[in-house]
Parts: structure tokens; C-alpha cells; sequence
């Protein structure tokens, strides 16, 4: 996959996400976060909910880096970055961009 080209993956409740914080300048390792998916709404502005409670707009990039398989939580083992913006479908899959 070439860089900036996206693909429909989708986030799932329980997937752990990386990211950082709004608060801080993007690269600042004081603002990596991750976090638990507890719930997505993509009519929202901040369409994920957070086990950290920290709200990440819809144009936060966001990487998966444990996701749902089976019932249980495994590593990822492809990493993407993945970009919120409001194109994604209901089904809260998300446009995926390579590193």
C-alpha cells in the first residue's frame, strides 16, 4: 500500500488505540496516548468513546495497536495510521493511511 492511500478498516469496540493528545503538539511524547474503545458514534464530533475519557476530534489520527479477535485482545499486527474525518460510514469504518 503507497503512502496516503487509504483502505476501509474498521475500529471495533475494545480495540486499544494510540494517538496524541489535542492538548499537545503533535510528536510531543508528553501526548501519546492509549486508549480502550468503549463505544463509537460517527454522528458525533468525537465519535469515539474512551476508557481514558479524553475526547479526540474527528480529525485526530489514531493507530490501532491491540485489536478484538476471537474475544480476546491480540497485537496488531499491521500498523496503520488511521484517520477519523467525517467520510467514514456508520459502520465506523475508517480510511487507513500507511506510515
Amino acid at each position: 500500500m503507497e503512502e496516503n492511500e487509504t483502505s476501509n478498516e474498521p475500529i471495533r469496540v475494545g480495540d486499544v488505540v494510540q494517538y496524541y493528545s489535542p492538548i499537545h503538539v503533535a510528536g510531543d511524547p508528553r501526548g501519546l496516548r492509549r486508549a480502550t474503545v468503549l463505544a463509537i458514534d460517527p454522528k458525533k464530533d468525537n465519535p469515539l468513546v474512551l476508557d481514558n475519557a479524553e475526547y479526540i476530534s474527528s480529525d485526530t489520527n489514531v493507530k490501532r495497536i491491540k485489536v478484538m479477535s476471537g474475544g480476546e485482545l491480540v497485537d496488531h499486527q499491521a500498523y496503520f495510521d488511521l484517520f477519523l474525518d467525517s467520510n467514514w460510514s456508520r459502520r465506523a469504518e475508517l480510511p487507513l493511511l500507511t506510515q
